[in-house]
């Protein structure tokens, strides 16, 4: 390591050098802020961040979350398909009981049968 000379009491303080982007390797990782979707540069290392110069679209995470919360069937034309599926879900459950119900007393119809032997 080459020494470097410290600076005279009455020279001027030298500019701090631009910040260089970082470089993707393993101590920094690309992030994007909760809420807003702004990418920073955080270092692992040294816990510090950087922040990216220009805004980047949001994150995925943001996009998932705005897909969540709207809902199509809010719009005039998915109404009824949202009324349909609903229905249809509703036959499926139902089904799915009865079928269980059969089974169940199938199963119970057995035991009975074994014990009386």
């Amino acid at each position: 390591m080459i020494p470097l000379p410290l600076p005279d009491a009455d020279s001027p303080p030298s500019p701090p050098l631009p910040a260089p982007e970082p470089s993707l390797d393993q101590t920094w990782v690309k992030l994007c802020e909760e809420g807003t979707g702004r990418a920073f540069y955080y270092n692992v290392v040294s816990q510090a961040r950087q922040w990216e110069p220009r805004l980047p679209p949001p994150c995925e995470r943001d996009v998932r979350m705005l897909r969540h919360y709207f809902d199509p069937s809010t719009l005039p034309g998915n109404r009824e398909d949202a009324k349909r599926k609903k229905e249809a879900t509703g036959r499926d459950r139902d089904w799915h009981q009865r079928k269980e119900r059969k089974t169940l007393e199938k199963q119970r119809k057995a035991l009975e049968w074994l014990r009386k032997e």
